[in-house]
């Protein structure tokens, strides 16, 4: 009988992280780009999805990582379909207005690599939204 218990207990916590690694993920920051938000090291709670809002905090995918770049980058949402592209992104994208599927992220760090070299983003390569920071060990 003991053994029937255990067995089901241990069901049901793998069903709980299968279902939770489905959901979420942590990354760690690596680099200054989103300084002074997150520092290098810091590790973020990310929710999967494909949408955004401006001033989310997100992970994407880089479809064409640049020499030296991550292949998932961490930066603030700054404009989403329908909404006019910033200034300082105007000379990488051919559009006054993000357009469908797509949307415009820049780094907290005006030094970053984001659509001001990168373009826009499309919304296939979202990974989620930060929730939060986690705690370091």
């Amino acid at each position: 009988m003991m053994w029937v218990l255990a067995g089901s207990a241990g069901l049901v916590v793998a069903m709980v992280v299968l279902l939770l690694r489905q959901r979420a993920l942590i990354i760690t920051v690596e680099g200054h780009s989103m300084a002074p938000t997150y520092a290098s090291g810091d590790r973020l709670l990310v929710r999967r999805g494909k949408t955004c809002c401006t001033g989310d905090v997100v992970v994407f995918r880089v479809e064409q990582p640049l020499p030296d770049s991550p292949p998932m980058l961490v930066k603030r949402v700054a404009a989403v379909a329908g909404d006019p592209v910033p200034e300082a992104v105007r000379p990488a994208v051919a559009a006054d207005v993000v357009p469908d599927g797509n949307f415009v992220v820049l780094g907290d760090n005006s030094r970053s690599l984001d659509s001001r070299k990168l373009g826009l983003i499309p919304v296939d390569a979202l990974v989620g939204t930060v929730t939060r920071q986690v705690r370091r060990r």
